[in-house]
């Protein structure tokens, strides 16, 4: 697997000095959660290349000070007596970077789902009705 980032891409972002083995499960675990693979970035937009090599650096800075990312166990909610613990997004918040999760929230195929529906006015004139718009029975 070709990486997005560079070693020294990920020191000059992050400040620490990673290996390609760490960029690359950070990687492979960013590309699940996009649901789609980042390869070496030709085939993404610029705007998306720049996004990826950022969670994947962010991603893996976090992954080196959370050794415990492949152990965690889905919590929802932990409670004691003076402790209560619940997760804001139960289903990244114990392996996914706030950093990583914000650059892939940008990306271009993540955006919005909403669709375009055409108002009535439109519709009509689709359909090729008279210019006057006047209904008839028929």
């Amino acid at each position: 697997m070709s990486e997005i980032i560079s070693p020294e891409g990920v020191k000059d972002l992050t400040g620490l000095p990673l290996d390609r083995p760490a960029i690359h499960r950070a990687q492979s675990l960013l590309e699940m959660e996009a649901g789609r693979e980042f390869g070496d970035g030709s085939g993404l937009r610029i705007k998306d290349r720049r996004l990826a090599a950022q969670a994947v650096a962010y991603q893996a800075a976090w992954m080196h000070a959370h050794p415990e990312v492949f152990s965690n166990m889905d919590v929802r909610q932990v409670r004691q007596v003076d402790l209560d613990v619940r997760f804001r997004d139960e289903s990244s918040s114990s392996y996914l970077s706030p950093l990583a999760r914000r650059a892939l929230n940008r990306l271009s195929w993540r955006g919005s789902r909403s669709i375009s529906v055409p108002t009535t006015l439109e519709r009509r004139y689709q359909a090729q009705d008279p210019p006057d718009h006047t209904w008839e029975p028929m």
